[in-house]
C-alpha cells in the first residue's frame, strides 16, 4: 500500500510541478490526440497560396507591387468578407515603387488586414484593430516588444486592420499556440486570424474578459486564451488544405463563387520565403494555413483550450486514481487487480481524448494515466513480492511437515483449499521417547538439543516419505496425521508402515555413542483411525492447523499404554477393524481410555490376519 501510494504521490507531484519533460510529454500527447480525426473546418475560410506553380507562371518572387495589386483586386472582385495578408509589405515605400499606389488602392477595395512582425526596431504600429480588456479580466502575460517591422505607411492607411503575423514555436519547435494578441510599445494588437474574423464579423473591437480563464470575444465567436494570451492551435494537414486552397495563378480561373463571402488568407507555401513551420499535422505547414486554422476554429468556436484548473484536476485525479488502483491491488487477485488498473488508466486516457475531441478541453491524456499505471504496477509487484515471500515461508514450513508433492498440491489448490474447519477420517500417530525426563537431567542443553534435532530430523523425514503431516512437536513427542489436509489413499496402512520405520530408525539411533551415553530411550507409538474435526485454529497472529476427536485422544493414550504392555506400537480398534492389507494384529487385552472407557487395543505386525484370541 505504501509503495503504491508513494508512487501515486510522486506522479501527482511531477504533474503539478510541470517540469520541462512533463510539459513536453503532455504537449506531444495532445498533438497526437488532435490528429485522431481531422479538426472541423469552417466553410467561411479560404486560402490563396502563392505556390511554386504560381511563381513559375506569374514570375519569380518577389513580385512587383503592381502584380500583387492585381492579385488582390481579383480576390476583392469576388466580394470576400475579409482579406488577410500573411505578407509583410515592408520596404520600397512611397514613390520608389510605382505599384505602391495600385496596391494601396486594391487594399481599399475590400476589408483587409495586413501583417507586421515583432522586432527590436523602434517603429510602433498604429492601432487599426482595437483590443479591449473588459473587467473583470485576468490580464495575460503577453508577448511584448518595443517595436515592429511595419508595412509601408500607404498600405497601413489603406487597410482596415493591422495585425501580427509572428508565430512562436513551443517545445520541439512545433507551433502549438498562436498569439491572440500581443503588446507593442504599450498597445495591444491582435493576431492575423482574430483580426480577419473581426473584419468579417463587422466588429469594431476585440473584447478580452474573464477573471479565471480569459475569453476573447469577436462578434459571435468566442475562444479561451491561455495565460500568455495565446490561442491553442488544432492544426490541419495537407488533405484539409487542398479543400480550401486556391493557387494564386488560378484565382481568376476559379471564379468568384470560390471566394465570395469568405475570409481569404493570402500567403505562400514557398520554402524559400521562410513561411513553413512545423505543427502536429505536418513538419512543413505554411504559416498562412496556421492563421487560417485559427480563424476557422474561432468561427466554429472549436479551438481547444486548457483550463486554469486543469493542472490541479490532473493532480487530484492522479492521487485519487492511484489510491483506487492501490486498493484494488490490496483487495483483488493479481489478474483482477491488473484489469482494474488497465481499465482505470484506459478510462482516464479515453475520457480526456473524448473531452478534447468533443469540447476542446485539453487535459493531459498521458501522465495521469501513466501515474495510475505506475501505482498499479508498483502495488501489484509489491503485493506479488509479499505474496511470494509468504508463499515461500509457508512452503518451507509445510515442507517440514508434509511431503513436497503434497505441499505443491496445496499450493495449486489455492483458494479451493478448505482449512477453515471440516470433518475428515484421519489416522493419528503419536510418538514418545521413553525415559526422556531422566535423559534431560543427564545431558547438557547443547547435547540434548543436538540429540533431539537428529532424532526429529529422522522421524519427520520418515513421516514425509510416508505421506503424513507432522502436526507439531511437543517436548519429545511428535504428533502426526495421515489423510489431512489432503486425501491420502490407504492411510491406515501407510501410518502403520511409518510407525514400523520410526521404531527401526529409533532403535538404530539409540545405539549411537552420544545417545547411549545419555540413556536415549526407546520410542513408543500409538495409532488410531477415526473421524476428526480438522482446520486452522488460533488468534493474535498464531494459527495452527490441527485436528480434534476421539481418534486423536486414543492415539495419544495408546502411546502411553505401551508402558504397560511392553510393546512399541499399539493401534486402536477402529484401525484394526479396517483390516489394512499386509498387517495382522495381536490383542494384549483391553485398556482404559480416559473419557471413553475400556476398549481393546492391538499390537500390529506384518503378515496375514491374526486369529483373535
Amino acid at each position: 500500500m505504501l509503495a503504491g501510494l508513494a508512487t501515486a504521490i510522486t506522479a501527482a507531484a511531477v504533474i503539478y510541478a510541470e517540469p520541462e519533460f512533463a510539459v513536453a510529454a503532455r504537449e506531444q500527447a495532445l498533438d497526437g490526440v488532435s490528429q485522431i480525426v481531422p479538426p472541423p473546418q469552417a466553410a467561411e475560410v479560404a486560402v490563396v497560396d502563392i505556390d511554386a506553380a504560381s511563381v513559375s507562371v506569374m514570375g519569380g518572387w518577389p513580385w512587383p507591387r503592381r502584380q500583387l495589386a492585381e492579385l488582390i483586386e481579383r480576390i476583392a472582385a469576388a466580394k470576400p468578407s475579409a482579406i488577410a495578408l500573411d505578407i509583410v509589405l515592408a520596404g520600397g515605400c512611397g514613390e520608389s515603387d510605382p505599384g505602391n499606389a495600385d496596391l494601396a488602392s486594391a487594399l481599399r477595395a475590400a476589408p483587409a488586414t495586413i501583417g507586421f512582425v515583432m522586432s527590436d526596431g523602434a517603429a510602433t504600429p498604429p492601432v487599426l484593430s482595437a483590443v479591449a480588456l473588459r473587467p473583470p479580466v485576468a490580464v495575460p502575460e503577453l508577448w511584448q516588444s518595443f517595436g515592429a517591422e511595419l508595412p509601408c505607411p500607404e498600405f497601413i492607411e489603406a487597410a482596415q486592420g493591422l495585425s501580427s503575423v509572428s508565430l512562436a514555436g513551443g517545445t520541439s519547435a512545433l507551433v502549438r499556440t498562436v498569439p491572440a494578441m500581443m503588446g507593442v510599445g504599450g498597445d495591444l494588437y491582435p493576431g492575423l486570424g482574430p483580426d480577419a474574423v473581426r473584419l468579417a464579423a463587422g466588429a469594431g473591437t476585440i473584447i478580452v474578459t474573464g477573471a479565471g480563464d480569459p475569453v476573447i470575444s469577436i462578434g459571435e465567436s468566442l475562444a479561451h486564451i491561455d495565460r500568455a494570451g495565446d490561442l491553442r492551435l488544432r492544426a490541419t494537414g495537407p488533405a484539409s488544405w487542398a479543400s480550401r486552397t486556391i493557387p494564386a495563378s488560378a484565382v481568376a480561373a476559379a471564379g468568384p463563387q470560390r471566394l465570395a463571402g469568405k475570409i481569404v488568407f493570402l500567403g505562400s507555401s514557398l520554402a524559400q520565403l521562410g513561411a513553413l513551420r512545423p505543427t502536429a499535422a505536418s513538419p512543413v505547414t505554411p504559416s498562412v494555413q496556421i492563421h487560417a486554422d485559427i480563424a476557422s476554429g474561432l468561427i466554429r468556436n472549436s479551438l481547444p483550450w486548457r483550463p486554469s484548473i486543469g493542472l490541479l484536476l490532473e493532480t487530484l485525479v492522479t492521487l485519487l486514481g492511484g489510491a483506487l488502483v492501490v486498493l484494488a491491488a490490496l483487495r483483488l487477485k493479481p489478474v483482477a487487480s491488473a484489469v482494474v488498473t488497465l481499465l482505470a488508466a484506459g478510462f482516464l486516457a479515453g475520457a480526456t481524448v473524448l473531452a478534447y475531441l468533443a469540447t476542446g478541453l485539453a487535459f493531459d491524456p498521458l501522465l495521469p494515466a501513466c501515474g495510475l499505471l505506475a501505482s498499479g504496477v508498483v502495488s501489484g509487484l509489491s503485493q506479488y513480492s509479499a505474496a511470494r515471500a509468504a508463499e515461500t515461508a509457508i512452503r518451507l514450513s509445510f515442507e517440514q511437515r508434509l511431503p513436497r508433492s503434497i505441499v505443491a498440491k496445496l499450493a495449486r489448490a489455492g483458494a479451493d483449499l478448505r482449512l477453515e474447519g471440516e470433518e475428515r477420517v484421519v489416522t493419528a500417530l503419536f510418538t514418545d521417547i521413553e525415559g526422556f525426563t531422566a535423559m534431560t537431567a543427564a545431558a547438557g542443553p547443547r547435547e540434548l538439543i543436538r540429540l533431539l534435532d537428529g532424532y526429529f530430523e529422522g522421524v519427520t523425514r520418515l513421516v514425509s516419505e510416508a505421506g503424513g503431516m507432522v502436526d507439531k512437536i511437543v517436548g519429545d513427542a511428535v504428533h502426526v496425521f495421515f489423510n489431512m489436509p489432503l486425501d491420502l489413499e490407504g492411510h491406515p496402512a501407510r501410518a502403520l508402515a511409518c510407525a514400523e520405520a520410526i521404531i527401526a530408525f529409533s532403535e538404530e539411533y539409540r545405539q549411537r555413542e552420544d545417545a547411549r551415553r545419555f540413556g536415549f530411550g526407546r520410542t513408543r507409538i500409538g495409532i488410531e483411525t477415526g473421524t476428526v474435526i480438522a482446520g486452522d485454529v488460533g488468534g493474535h497472529g498464531k494459527i495452527d492447523y490441527t485436528a480434534y476427536g476421539n481418534a486423536v485422544n486414543i492415539a495419544a493414550r495408546l502411546q502411553e499404554a505401551n508402558k504397560q504392555t511392553g510393546t512399541s506400537i499399539l493401534a486402536g480398534p477402529s484401525l484394526e477393524a479396517l483390516n489394512p492389507p499386509g498387517w495382522s494384529f495381536d490383542s494384549p487385552g483391553n485398556f482404559d481410555i480416559r473419557g471413553i472407557g475400556s476398549m481393546p487395543i492391538y499390537a500390529p505386525r506384518r503378515g496375514g490376519k491374526t486369529v483373535r484370541l
